[in-house]
């Protein structure tokens, strides 16, 4: 019964989160390799770990040294109706990398 009522309780907790939950755009993606060289994971939101991001980071760093592709990993939580095709088609567009991949975790869609 405990149990139960904890479950229930974090389910009203959470749900005002999940509502306020931040979309992401071109706009106002950050734009992190731009700003560090180094960085090719974009994780405003935090949802991937840092030790992640780290490893992420250091693959594609040598990706880029072996083979000249700069590749960059956006994870958000919503890009809200934007198709993922189409964020990562403008995403291209204002930024100087060859490829995107984003992690979007609202969608069906990697």
């Amino acid at each position: 019964m405990k149990s139960i009522l904890t479950f229930i309780l974090a389910t009203f907790l959470l749900f005002p989160l999940q509502a306020q939950e931040k979309v992401y755009t071109v706009d106002n993606l950050p734009k992190v390799h731009l700003q560090n060289k180094m960085q090719y994971v974009c994780n405003p939101a935090g949802i991937l770990s840092q030790a992640a991001c780290d490893s992420i980071d250091s693959m594609l760093y040598a990706l880029e040294q072996q083979t000249g592709i700069e590749t960059v990993v956006a994870v958000v939580p919503s890009i809200g109706e934007e198709d993922c095709f189409n964020f990562c088609h403008q995403l291209l567009k204002v930024s100087s990398i060859n490829s995107i991949y984003p992690l979007v975790s609202d969608s069906r869609t990697l």
